[in-house]
């Protein structure tokens, strides 16, 4: 996608292989370092951090995101990619690999709500609410809809002027808002 953009192949394929290098380790200490925040504030340090990366026990999908975004951020600009048109093509994908990631907390049965029992016509229902399941459908259809938006803005070159860095924004704004409503649910 970057090529289709104008940018070298060179750069375009030396900017996708270090995001695929760094992304998971960087996001892997990053979640794992995140666990940090979950301690009360006067045990925070720069020692606790990096015994929470090297040795933590938690982790979180957004939490993840941060160092493999700062180092994508550093390829962006020592490769001269603009920032919003790499992360738009990065972001577009996302979902997808959230999706796959929460269809593990399905079959692993980590992330299932609670029991929800409810009597229909004189019949007593009662099941587990299946959370994973929703989140994977959640994910796929903001996907979709990130998918429009991309050859929305990506089209047409006076869109991609305007509106370049709105899937990425999107996709932030459209998850938090929809996790939300999955966590209260």
């Amino acid at each position: 996608k970057l090529m289709a953009m104008g940018y070298p192949k060179n750069r375009a394929v030396l900017f996708a292989f270090l995001c695929i290098i760094v992304s998971f380790p960087l996001g892997y200490y990053g979640s794992r370092a995140a666990g940090m925040f979950y301690q009360p504030f006067y045990t925070w340090s720069l020692e606790a951090l990096f015994d929470h990366m090297m040795h933590g026990k938690s982790h979180t999908f957004h939490a993840s995101l941060i160092l493999p975004l700062l180092a994508g951020a550093l390829f962006c600009y020592l490769l001269k990619i603009r920032f919003l048109e790499a992360f738009d093509t990065m972001y577009l994908c996302l979902p997808v690999a959230h999706a796959v990631g929460r269809a593990s907390c399905l079959f692993i049965g980590c992330c299932w709500g609670n029991h929800v029992s409810f009597n229909l016509f004189g019949l007593h229902v009662g099941f587990y609410n299946p959370v994973p399941l929703y989140a994977i459908v959640i994910t796929i259809c903001l996907f979709l809809f990130l998918r429009r938006m991309y050859h929305i803005v990506y089209d047409h070159p006076r869109t991609r002027q305007l509106y370049h860095g709105a899937v990425f924004a999107s996709y932030f704004l459209l998850y938090g808002a929809s996790r939300i409503v999955l966590e209260v649910f």
